[in-house]
């Protein structure tokens, strides 16, 4: 059984075989990758690779290709990650080497230069996000988001604690036993009346631990870099695909987007033995409550 199961929802993406490559590279001969292609083939074949496993299904998003490689996996531990990072040597070592359980565990995150795949070292870390007060910060499209935040000052004020809590995260990257993990979240949901095909990752993780009376955890012993999908990113998708880069459709996402809100902020998940207030409360003071 491999020790690790790293699941990889990809769909057109251009750094896939980088990702694997260094997922593999920096990894112990028990750990295995999962891509899940979702409703594409690579241009270019993957390398091919023992520990590495591939996963072609129709076209369903990024939460149905999570959950078909989770499905799959054979690890204790399951690890998500974008199709565009890169990761620190003996990452599968260190994340359960200081976890229990029931927690959820973020490794320190860089930003990735997108040039070389290198980590952009000038650049902040993030090691800390809270979730906004959705009634008082309105998304770009005008409407209440509960999103995530990076949490600076907390950053500069708890550097030295080395494993730590905290309160939401991007969602690029998770590392779960998987056991405890499908007792607390399940798959994933799915549902296109609900958070949809891609929207909330972090939302609806990160509050079924904490609310279900697990945890959310930062381990900065250890470390993963995302790429920022900007401009440069985008001209060259467009280059390559002839389309638009895009996660979701837009009406899909506004509605992703209520449904978190409506469903969290009202505390409507039955199964939690904590409301959201009491989350608040354990953090504050955050920012915008």
């Amino acid at each position: 059984m491999a020790k690790v199961s790293v699941v990889i929802p990809a769909s057109n993406e251009i750094y896939l075989q980088q990702t694997i490559t260094e997922l593999l590279t920096k990894s112990n001969d028990d750990t295995e990758v999962i891509a899940v292609l979702d409703g594409y083939w690579p241009d270019k074949p993957l390398e091919p690779d023992p520990r590495l496993v591939i996963l072609h299904k129709p076209k369903g998003g990024m939460r149905s290709a999570i959950n078909a490689g989770i499905d799959i996996s054979k690890g204790k531990y399951i690890m998500k990650i974008d199709a565009h990072c890169n990761v620190a040597p003996n990452y599968d070592t260190a994340l359960p080497a200081d976890m229990e359980d029931d927690w959820l565990v973020i490794p320190r995150r860089y930003s990735l230069e997108m040039a070389d795949f290198s980590v952009r070292y000038e650049r902040p870390i993030v090691d800390y996000e809270y979730l906004c007060n959705a009634y008082k910060i309105m998304n770009r499209d005008k409407i209440p988001e509960l999103r995530a935040w990076k949490w600076n000052e907390r950053t500069e004020n708890r550097v030295n604690i080395l494993i730590d809590e905290t309160m939401t995260f991007q969602g690029s990257c998770w590392f779960a036993n998987k056991e405890e993990f499908m007792k607390r979240v399940g798959y994933l949901n799915d549902d296109p009346n609900g958070y949809g095909t891609f929207n909330s990752e972090a939302q609806e993780l990160g509050l079924k631990y904490w609310l279900g009376g697990g945890k959310v955890m930062v381990n900065k012993k250890t470390w993963y870099a995302h790429l920022w999908k900007g401009k440069p990113y985008r001209e060259k998708y467009l280059e390559l695909y002839g389309k638009t880069y895009a996660r979701t459709g837009h009406n899909q996402r506004l509605n992703g987007i209520a449904y978190t809100v409506d469903f969290w902020m009202n505390n409507r998940w039955e199964n939690r033995i904590h409301d959201l207030e009491w989350l608040i409360d354990r953090f504050k003071p955050v920012p915008t409550w």
